[in-house]
């Protein structure tokens, strides 16, 4: 995804970095709580450079909270219930690391699975807004649809 860098509008700090647009794909992909057809899952896993190793500045204090997220997506995906302990430390396992970023391959391959899925159904639900405010007044909309 390119993402050209804007000023800002209407006295609002515009969308400029990669990160906040990745993320906002990954809110929206674990919402939806599906999985990708088999032929877009190989075209995920072939692009290797979806998620970067290193957090921005603005997402670094927030990475256990992302890497939370994607557990819980995860354990439901699966039918495991979160009062499952020991599938639930099988899933941190899995998708975890001891090293920074804290994610495995696995929990990496999924985060960009959500991420497409995300981009993907933003892409086609919202159209080209004019403006910031209408972004945000269509993404919002989304979220409250999705739950």
């Amino acid at each position: 995804i390119k993402i050209k860098k804007t000023s800002k509008i209407n006295s609002a700090e515009s969308i400029s970095k990669i990160w906040d647009m990745y993320y906002l794909c990954l809110i929206i992909g674990m919402k939806l709580d599906d999985r990708l057809d088999p032929d877009t899952q190989e075209n995920v896993n072939s692009n290797k450079e979806i998620f970067n190793k290193n957090y921005s500045k603005d997402y670094e204090n927030i990475k256990f909270i992302i890497i939370s997220l994607l557990i819980k997506s995860e354990s439901k995906k699966l039918g495991i219930d979160m009062s499952e302990k020991d599938h639930v430390i099988k899933l941190i396992e899995n998708y975890t690391s001891p090293e920074y970023p804290y994610l495995s391959k696995d929990g990496a391959n999924a985060l960009n699975q959500y991420h497409y899925l995300g981009f993907e159904h933003l892409k086609n639900y919202i159209e080209k807004p004019v403006n910031e405010a209408l972004f945000w007044k269509n993404y919002l909309n989304l979220i409250k649809e999705l739950n």
